[in-house]
């Protein structure tokens, strides 16, 4: 008998030969010894015959449709939005989907995926009609081979003019033999299967492709016959010529029908013929939005399923997968976390640079490339040369906006996909299992927000060299730059802002006891760091090794060094500040916040100076103000300490110790109040300022020495006895000049002005000029006097106005003041002083002095103007020198006042000739002594012309010494009777 002309062909390329796919189709084999050979194309129930066989096609698959699904929680459409951070079915399936649509392609491969549960043995129906499942639910079909895998590969291309995406190609394929164990088929093997029509060659990932067919795809089986049915007939194997035409090799209807995806209008939607699978990623996803979850309400029944066997594919179970896929421009939404707008704007510009179409197709394969490579320990996923115009996103309690992002590229490493799966089904998957590392980024914004600790970092035009992220308890990262840099947290009342900024490493650290925050350097121009009441600027530095401690009530900032080229200032709102510009150097530097009660919080910052700095200031609001340049610092150490109202950080209390060691500097213009200093120096000296802890201003305690060159452009008194009965002196000491080795030092009790020992037995000489000083002496006041007892001694008072004099000492030995609550005297008196060589010169003043004479009693001068005479080419100037002053005040008892060497002349130059001149070589004055007043071995010597015209007369009085034993040059002390 002829046979029916039949048109052969082979069921795959000589491409697809090339990769070991295989599949097993059902074939069922039966012996018919007496139908004659008819070979032909028959229906599902009939049999076509090839000699005296009859070979039956049936075509139940061997795999649950619903098995690839499994990584996917069930899915209800249009699901509302939900609260918690758990995917529903809803959004995972929309995660796919955004991820899918936003691949122009996608090259994707997964190997070795567990087969039957990795076991040997029999499969039964996988989609058997519900009304045949009595009927054949003991028939075993196939036996696996224990130990059998499968790999899947999937392909996708862009759709031609347009911005869809096309499935081109989609196979799964077994490693091992599946058989019958039926002679003679029992070597029959199935390749496996795959969506037709399909590429006949590989699409290359820039290529645009038309649709294969506008029907829609065809899920077929793929065979290979061994055995006997491997028969020579016309060139080909006689199996393999009637099997892929072979209708009886779709299984599209029965897998869509497992699925539950059976209606007509399913199909309309998706646009796609009845029963036919979508070429398009959208229209497939939206086909998919109609699968049953619900097993009783399928048409197929899964046998296996019923016996408690193994599913057949593990989806999850791959020991490789390869994923290479080229993003398109577009928006990615990942619900609970955030949303991405990639774009390709930055791709097109690298291509339009070049006409060459293999460096063109180079350099796309090359941008906007996402991978993912992994096995079942770990996954690893790559986005290669990215362009994020925008993205949104949390990050535990962080919120993080980025605008305008490439990168070289950017790395995650996961758990295997297994594992992965697991943890987010069961909502346990958290960013300690999330690794991140990025290469190469460059950001135009970069906004973070804590929203627990409420704070916000910002970086505008950054760029990263490296960015580790390995969970929250460490993140790092390398090579920082940026334009702006800014860190400002209002709850934590801190603060950083940097312009031109660099980072060569920053790290973020979090366990259950601290956050910690450690940068090893910050490079930058106009850095402020703010931290509770107190700020930190400079114009152009370097932070070194700074870190920051955040535990439970308390915070601490830390940082090595701070090297400033510019200038630094340092501000708190205690009205303290400390200001350098020019190079400066500031090591140690230390914030320290903690909270004590509901009440109560102290700052602590404190911080150390060495080397050159060109200019230092120091102010405390209107009261201190301290300006240093040209400063060579030895070690020197600054501590501030504030009391806080934790409710608004508003200072209670303030106190500082802030100790500069000076090998040598320039002082400008200064404030101690109420001191004022004019431009000087000090080497090999110390400032030392230390308050206690104050709600109000006070004078803190000054210490300060060294070899000065001091200018101090004013000092006022008030009522200054300078311990004499009766004497009052009050006005201001200007342009004043020390030079020298000096200490002066602040007390709790008062003030002392010393000289320091040298071993060359150095001078501290010191000049000034007077002006506007009044010098009242009352005689009523002193002990002892009796001028009340004559007739108008109410007129016996001296009143000098001195208008202008050079006032000089060649040395002097200390000057003590004491004064203050602490050392019960209510105002400042002089207790201690030695001065050598004091001279008063150039004076210019007036006014009336009385002084006590023998038989005279009380005279009286007038000198309406004192001045330099100048009388026939004679200059006599008036003068007051004294070779030594003290005053000397022991710790039990009364000063003893000494003058040694005193000389004056004054001479009236308002037309007058009157003059005074005095030479006192001793007078020591001792309250309480055995003498009061004791002048010494030596002649005192007087001379006076006086004209008194209010009373029409004159003086003129010329004091002649006498032999010593003839003269009682000593008061001695009245004796006080009990």
């Amino acid at each position: 008998m002829t046979p029916p002309k039949v048109s052969l062909r082979p069921p795959f390329s000589e491409n697809s030969l090339e990769l070991p796919y295989v599949f097993f189709p059902d074939l069922q084999l039966h012996l018919d010894k007496d139908t004659p050979l008819n070979l032909g194309l028959q229906n599902p129930s009939e049999k076509f015959h090839l000699g005296n066989f009859a070979l039956t096609w049936s075509p139940p698959a061997l795999w649950s449709p619903q098995g690839i699904l499994q990584i996917l929680p069930p899915m209800k459409p249009k699901a509302p939005p939900i609260e918690n951070k758990t995917l529903t079915g809803a959004q995972t399936w929309a995660l796919v989907e955004n991820i899918l649509f936003l691949m122009e392609s996608l090259d994707a491969r997964g190997t070795r995926m567990i087969s039957n549960g990795g076991q040997g043995g029999c499969r039964y129906e996988e989609m058997a009609q519900r009304s045949e499942v009595e009927k054949i639910k003991d028939k075993c079909l196939v036996k696996f081979d224990p130990d059998t895998h499968a790999d899947v590969d999937l392909q996708l291309r862009k759709k031609k003019g347009t911005d869809e995406t096309l499935i081109t190609q989609f196979r799964v394929t077994y490693d091992k033999s599946i058989i019958k164990d039926e002679w003679p088929d029992n070597n029959v093997r199935v390749l496996g299967f795959q969506f037709t029509p399909r590429s006949v060659k590989r699409i290359p990932f820039y290529e645009e492709i038309d649709p294969l067919t506008q029907a829609g795809y065809s899920l077929r089986y793929m065979v290979t016959p061994n055995g006997l049915l491997q028969i020579p007939f016309f060139g080909y194997p006689i199996f393999k010529g009637i099997a892929e035409p072979n209708d009886k090799l779709d299984l599209s209807r029965d897998f869509l029908a497992a699925l539950g995806i059976e209606k007509p209008e399913y199909f309309k939607e998706a646009h796609t013929d009845t029963y036919k699978i979508p070429q398009l990623v959208r229209d497939f996803m939206q086909i998919l939005h109609h699968i049953e979850s619900d097993d009783d309400k399928l048409s197929v029944v899964n046998i296996n399923k019923l016996k408690g066997r193994p599913k057949l594919f593990d989806w999850l179970s791959f020991e490789k997968i390869d994923w290479v896929a080229h993003l398109r421009e577009g928006s990615l939404e990942i619900p609970n976390f955030g949303s991405f707008n990639f774009t390709r704007d930055k791709l097109q510009a690298k291509i339009a640079q070049t006409s060459d179409l293999d460096e063109q197709h180079r350099i796309q394969d090359q941008n906007s490339r996402f991978e993912i490579h992994g096995s079942q320990k770990e996954l690893v996923a790559s986005l290669i040369n990215p362009e994020i115009k925008e993205a949104r996103f949390s990050v535990g309690q962080h919120e993080v906006t980025l605008k305008g992002l490439t990168a070289g590229k950017i790395t995650s490493t996961l758990p295997g996909l297994k594992k992965l799966i697991a943890k987010i089904s069961d909502g346990k998957f958290s960013l300690e299992d999330l690794s991140i590392h990025a290469e190469d980024l460059h950001v135009d914004e970069i906004t973070i927000y804590d929203s627990k600790n409420k704070i916000k970092t910002y970086l505008k035009n950054a760029h990263i060299q490296n960015f580790n992220f390995n969970g929250l308890s460490n993140i790092s990262a390398e090579g920082v730059s940026a334009d702006i840099f800014d860190i400002d947290s209002p709850k934590l009342s801190m603060g950083l802002h940097i312009e031109s900024a660099s980072i060569p490493k920053i790290h973020f650290g979090r366990s259950p006891q601290q956050d910690s925050l450690v940068i090893s350097r910050i490079e930058g121009k106009n850095t402020e760091l703010n931290y509770s009441n107190t700020r930190l600027k400079s114009e152009t530095g370097a932070f070194e090794n700074l870190r920051w401690i955040e535990t439970e009530g308390k915070s601490q900032l830390k940082i090595q060094s701070l090297n400033s080229s510019g200038s630094f200032q340092y501000l708190a709102n205690s009205g303290i500040s400390f200001k350098t510009s020019g190079s400066s150097s500031l090591n140690n530097i230390s914030l320290i916040y903690e909270k004590q009660s509901d009440e109560k919080a102290n700052l602590s910052a404190q911080f150390d100076l060495s080397g050159l700095i060109q200019q230092l200031g120091i102010t405390q609001e209107n009261k201190i103000s301290v300006q240093l340049g040209n400063t060579q610092f030895n070690p020197s150490h600054i501590r501030i300490d504030l009391s806080l109202d934790p409710s608004d950080n508003a200072v209670q209390g303030i106190a500082y110790d802030i100790d500069l060691k000076l090998e040598k500097t320039e002082l400008k213009e200064s404030k101690l109040d109420p001191i004022t200093l004019a431009p000087s120096s000090i080497r090999n000296g110390r400032i030392h300022l230390v308050q206690k802890n104050e709600s109000d201003w006070k004078i803190p305690q000054i210490d300060v020495s060294g070899i000065l060159d001091v200018h101090i452009q004013d000092v006022s008194g008030n009522n200054e006895s300078f311990n004499i009965p009766g004497l009052s002196v009050t006005g201001g000491i200007h342009e004043i000049g020390i030079e020298g080795p000096a200490h002066f030092q602040t007390t709790p009790t008062g003030w002392f002005f010393e000289k320091l020992a040298t071993d060359n037995n150095d001078k501290l000489h010191a000049k000034a000029k007077i002006k506007g000083v009044s010098l009242v002496h009352d005689p009523h006041q002193v002990p002892g006097n009796t001028l009340r007892t004559w007739l108008h001694n109410q007129v016996v008072k001296t009143d000098m106005q001195f208008r202008t004099a050079d006032f000089s000492i060649d040395d002097i030995v200390k000057i003590e003041f004491v004064g203050g609550k602490e050392s019960g005297v209510s105002e400042n008196r002089l207790r201690n002083i030695e001065l050598h060589n004091i001279r008063f010169e150039n004076i210019q003043a007036a006014g009336v002095a009385w002084a006590k004479f023998p038989l005279f009693y009380y005279m009286r001068g007038l000198f309406p103007q004192i001045g330099t005479r100048h009388q026939d080419s004679i200059t006599s100037p008036s003068f007051v020198s004294l070779d030594r002053f003290s005053i000397l005040t022991p710790p039990e008892g009364k000063a003893v006042t000494t003058f040694e060497g005193f000389k004056t002349e004054i001479y009236e130059i308002g037309g007058e000739e009157k003059f005074a001149k005095v030479n006192i070589p001793l007078l020591k004055i001792s309250p309480g002594g055995e003498n009061l007043v004791d002048t010494g071995n030596n002649p005192n010597e007087i001379e006076l012309y006086l004209i008194d015209k209010p009373r029409g007369g004159y003086i003129r009085l010329h004091s002649v010494p006498r032999p010593l034993e003839k003269r009682n040059s000593r008061v001695v002390t009245p004796k006080v009777v009990p």
